[in-house]
């Protein structure tokens, strides 16, 4: 308490000026201190003449600006309060002045430290009559033309070119047959719900508008806007409408036009929008492109740009306890008129975006924007049906997967490409067709490669030899296999009698030969066991000659052209004691 002490007794000698001088060396660090001197001055502020003002402000200068260079946020604010007293005090009689009016501190902040980025604070910096933490604010405070200046018409252009981008991407690359915005042709009742909060949401979080708009209103022409944006005194005349453009209307205005673009883009990518989980992804995306005017201003304040730069931003925080509506007194706001536009721009831009949305909802259900977008598709699809089946992910055949229904809006891409050609005739989910196994003949084409193997082929069973009793293919092959029932049955003999196994069969040319089972043994692979010993021709030979290899003879040349047991001495392979010197 010791410091408390040089305090009060520094107040009894009515020094005023080295009260604050020792306040500012302790700089607030307990409440008490703020208490004391609150008390102090209260007690002896009418004794205070026109000199003791000049230097207590000269004080006050010095505080703020050695403060000011050592950033400190809060300590900061804190001095820019006793200023306005100040300014207040010398503003009015020292006889007639209140108690009340003649605090220098408060032990409770007026200000918040400003923590830009976050939604509540978006609402914040719309609402109230704080001056911006943005590089159109720095634009704004700085000298015209000058590097900071230029710095926040860069951040401008960027985020023009950002917006640009967009809409050169959603709105601009489209085909002759799309439909306006590329809008879909259909949403459900989910998305245009999120759709209507969406554009609530947008108009509301789009500070740029608002703001800009609120700005050129308090700040006006006639306006001291040189008080409050350029800390001028009251005893200087007023700037020229020249430089009034410069700092107030050509920055609000770039505000306005990015705000204005920005709540297109956002028009465009929700009505372009067929599902809650893409809206809320690029909506989110364009949130964050609106506030790189507010990044900018924050790397600006914190040095990454330079310490000009760092110093101009500074400034635009020191102006954070100065309201823009100080500049317009309160009969020149009862008396103009330009304030009736906020509100009328506000309900203005709702009622354009609510407008065209409502527009595009009535052609979505009337199925304008289906006929517009699919026009090659609306004589063989019905808006119905298609309404029910495009875009749910599933792949039906017919009028739908053709290239004027854009492959049912997508969903048969992925089929496609495995089956190019195969589209069928019936309304199917051509994708668990193919894939149940039981044979649908609509798909029973080469193109669908037979129903996935479920179905025979026209091509075989259209032919007369389909179940002429000859089988005409190998095992499994052709139309030998099971979803041709092996040939309407033509093989099934074959199959049992003649193959060993699946790999080793009898060939087809030896079982429906004209030297089979003609009651001659014919040697090679007729005389073998998997054509039956030549349909049993060869066996009596078999029988008489047992360990006779005829498997093994069968792969040597010349034996297909030996008869066996005809008595008759061919030589060759079979010209062994073990097949009987041929018998």
């Amino acid at each position: 308490m010791a410091a408390t002490t040089g305090i009060e007794e520094l107040v009894r000698r009515e020094d005023v000026v080295a009260s604050l001088s020792l306040l500012s060396q302790n700089w607030l660090k307990e409440e008490a201190f703020i208490s004391c001197v609150n008390a102090a001055v209260d007690e002896k502020i009418s004794t205070l003449d026109s000199s003791n003002w000049n230097m207590l402000e000269e004080r006050i200068e010095e505080v703020v600006k050695k403060e000011m260079d050592r950033k400190f946020g809060d300590q900061r604010q804190e001095t820019n309060q006793l200023r306005s007293e100040v300014d207040n005090l010398n503003s009015t009689p020292n006889s007639n002045l209140p108690q009340n009016n003649a605090r220098l501190v408060s032990p409770t902040p007026t200000h918040q430290t400003r923590q830009q980025g976050s939604i509540s604070n978006m609402f914040n910096r719309i609402l109230s009559d704080d001056i911006s933490h943005d590089t159109f604010s720095l634009m704004m405070i700085s000298t015209p033309y000058k590097k900071p200046w230029w710095y926040g018409f860069g951040i401008f252009v960027f985020q023009m070119i950002l917006c640009i981008l967009i809409l050169y991407d959603q709105l601009l690359i489209q085909s002759s047959d799309s439909s306006t915005f590329n809008v879909p042709f259909y949403v459900g009742n989910e998305v245009r719900v999120a759709q209507f909060m969406s554009i609530i949401f947008c108009v509301a979080i789009q500070g740029d508008v608002l703001v800009s708009i609120k700005t050129l209103t308090l700040l006006w022409k006639t306006t001291r806007w040189d008080k409050t944006i350029l800390g001028r005194g009251d005893d200087t005349g007023p700037l020229s409408t020249s430089e009034w453009a410069s700092h107030i209307l050509v920055p609000n205005l770039m505000r306005f036009v990015e705000g204005i673009l920005g709540l297109f883009v956002s028009f465009v990518v929700i009505v372009q929008s067929d599902n809650i989980i893409n809206l809320l992804r690029d909506f989110t995306a364009l949130m964050i492109i609106s506030e790189v005017d507010n990044l900018g201003f924050r790397l600006a304040a914190d040095g990454y740009v330079g310490e000009k730069m760092c110093r101009e931003a500074l400034k635009v925080k020191d102006r954070s306890d100065c309201t823009l509506s100080s500049a317009t007194s309160p009969d020149e706001v009862r008396n103009c008129n330009r304030f009736i536009f906020r509100p009328l721009i506000l309900a203005t831009i709702l009622s354009c975006m609510f407008g065209g949305w409502s527009y595009f909802v009535v052609q979505q259900v009337r199925g304008k924007i289906y006929s517009q977008r699919f026009p090659g598709c609306v004589d063989t699809v019905p808006f119905e049906f298609a309404k029910k089946h495009f875009g749910d992910g599933k792949c039906y055949g017919g009028n739908m997967n053709t290239l004027g229904c854009e492959f049912e809006g997508g969903d048969c891409i992925n089929f496609n490409l495995e089956y190019p050609l195969c589209r069928g005739d019936d309304l199917l989910d051509v994708e668990i067709e193919l894939a149940n196994d039981v044979c649908n003949m609509a798909f029973a084409t080469e193109a669908c490669r037979f129903d996935n193997n479920a179905c025979c082929s026209s091509e075989y069973t259209d032919t007369d030899t389909f179940g002429n009793g000859v089988c005409d293919f190998d095992k499994d092959s052709g139309a030998n296999i099971q979803k041709c029932e092996y040939e309407n049955g033509d093989c099934l003999q074959y199959n049992d009698m003649y193959c060993l196994d699946e790999n080793d069969c009898c060939p087809l040319s030896i079982v429906y030969g004209n030297s089979f089972q003609n009651s001659i043994c014919n040697g090679g692979l007729s005389a073998t066991s998997k054509c039956d010993f030549d349909g049993t021709d060869c066996n009596n030979f078999s029988n008489a000659h047992p360990t006779c290899p005829f498997d093994v003879l069968a792969g040597r040349d010349g034996s297909d052209d030996v008869v066996l047991g005809d008595r008759v001495c061919d030589g060759g392979v079979y010209s062994s004691e073990e097949c009987g010197w041929e018998f």
